[in-house]
């Protein structure tokens, strides 16, 4: 029993102990800011009278006092949302802060100076910079002067490369990529009385063809190996993105929208993409394509707007256009999963209405059949897109129209 209570004291003493420690470590870390500003207050009225005149001191209050106020109104201008929030407003801010604040502490630093350089070895320096921290008052102005001109001149520089960074970035968005292609495949007419006549040349032996069955009076269509295209000069990567419309339904809404059918693999080497286009990266969105083969990617917005996470059904129909003899669509419903959202995505304006990104074979599947789709690029750094049309012709895609953001990058800064 002795041994005991000897053990219950040493134990209360031991958390008597921590508790004083952890109370006074709690302590300083509510009051380590007051303790530092006092301590560094302290040393600054020990210090001051050695550099500092009654007059500059006051200067640099006031000085100090202005900045603090504009850029905590500044601030709080920003949290109430009245402006923007601007790296530009920030810098230009900072900048006249700065510039206000070097000029108070000139003359203490010249001070220094010369106290550091008196106790240097010559004449030269001491006396030159003896007279600097003497005369400090009458290059005040032109200092001050050099630099808000310097900060202007960099200011502009800054802003200059910033809008033509979002120029560039603003059209590539638009268009996926750094070229973008709207071709057609072929098919074949078979006229009533059982015979066949070719829409369009025959395909090559390595023609990519679907074996199902197709509308009434045609044969499937067939495609060109999309890989094909990295044989011309200039192109470095390839893709395939189906545009189609897209209705989603939810309960007892409906929205239009419209559906990319995207390669997971090729996508993210040809595709424009920024890291805030959405809070996970895009391999890790590829990637969960792949695991779920009728998985699709959907907007933020959308999963808010209509109630829906991750791992949901969401029924959509997909409107084909069959581009034949005339133009027909093909309503395909089909119940795909959600495996991932995105803020944006390219070439997807989201005043036209949700985007549903799954994958197209899935999609084809489902359709019986492949459909025509538009083909984006990746090309060198200034490349002859007449060139790359040209040999693209030369091998039997039929190209119908492209267009490219390097060239209208050009013309909007000219």
């Amino acid at each position: 029993m002795r041994k005991l209570g000897v053990l219950n004291r040493i134990t209360q003493t031991e958390l008597a102990v921590s508790n004083r420690r952890r109370t006074q470590l709690l302590f300083l870390m509510d009051n380590g800011i007051y303790v530092v500003t006092l301590l560094l207050f302290i040393l600054f009225i020990f210090i001051a009278p050695y550099f500092f005149s009654s007059r500059n001191l006051v200067n640099i209050l006031i000085s100090a006092s202005l900045a603090g106020i504009v850029t905590a109104g500044y601030t709080v201008a920003i949290l109430a949302g009245q402006i923007e929030t601007s790296t530009q407003g920030v810098l230009a801010v900072a900048t006249v802060t700065t510039a206000l604040l070097s000029v108070r502490v000139l003359t203490p630093v010249m001070f220094a100076a010369s106290w550091v350089a008196a106790r240097s070895a010559g004449l030269g320096l001491p006396l030159a910079v003896n007279r600097l921290a003497r005369s400090s008052r009458t290059y005040r102005i032109p200092l001050l002067l050099l630099i808000l001109t310097l900060a202007l001149a960099v200011f502009s520089a800054s802003l200059a490369q910033t809008m033509k960074r979002q120029l560039a970035e603003e059209l590539f968005y638009r268009f996926g990529a750094d070229m973008s292609l709207t071709e057609l495949g072929e098919t074949i007419e078979i006229d009533p009385l059982g015979t066949s006549s070719n829409s369009t040349e025959s395909a090559d032996s390595d023609t990519d063809q679907q074996q199902s069955a197709s509308a009434a009076g045609y044969t499937p269509w067939s495609f060109l190996p999309v890989a094909q295209h990295r044989s011309a000069a200039g192109v470095q990567a390839v893709t395939r993105v189906g545009q189609y419309k897209a209705l989603a339904h939810v309960a007892r809404w409906k929205a239009e929208g419209r559906f990319f059918g995207i390669d997971r693999v090729d996508l993210p080497s040809v595709g424009f993409w920024r890291r805030d286009f959405a809070h996970r990266s895009l391999g890790d969105l590829m990637n969960a394509l792949a695991i779920t083969p009728n998985g699709v990617l959907v907007p933020s917005g959308f999963l808010r707007q209509m109630s829906l996470s991750q791992g949901d059904r969401l029924l959509v129909t997909v409107s084909i256009p069959e581009q034949r003899k005339e133009l027909s669509w093909l309503d395909v419903p089909i119940e795909f999963e959600i495996v991932g959202a995105f803020n944006r995505f390219p070439a997807w304006p989201p005043h036209e209405g949700p985007l549903i990104a799954g994958n197209p074979d899935y999609l084809f599947e489902q359709a019986g059949e492949q459909y025509p789709f538009d083909v984006w690029l990746r090309t060198e750094p200034n490349p002859n897109y007449d060139q790359i049309e040209q040999n693209l012709l030369a091998q039997g895609f039929r190209i119908l129209n492209w267009d490219a953001p390097g060239p209208r990058v050009g013309q909007a800064l000219q």
